[in-house]
């Protein structure tokens, strides 16, 4: 919790996750919203085929196997 003069209290959190599913990004809303807090959803839309070579550069642990990357991908086109 952080306290800015003349604001009061301000709290921000930031969920990192793809939230590729609709029922994800709801739940995501439905807790700030009972929280009483505000929710901003942010993303960014990358074509396949660069999201795939950014994923090659990754080292170890840190690389996403292909086909989830596909399947997120499709997910998201499809809502």
């Amino acid at each position: 919790l952080c306290a800015v003069p003349d604001l009061g209290p301000l709290c921000v959190v930031v969920l990192d996750d793809t939230f590729h599913y609709r029922s994800m990004r709801r739940e995501a809303f439905r807790l700030a919203r009972d929280a009483g807090v505000g929710y901003l959803a942010l993303w960014a839309q990358v074509p396949i085929d660069l999201a795939m070579e950014r994923n090659r550069a990754r080292i170890g642990s840190r690389r996403v196997p292909d086909d989830s990357i596909q399947r997120i991908y499709d997910v998201l086109l499809s809502e």
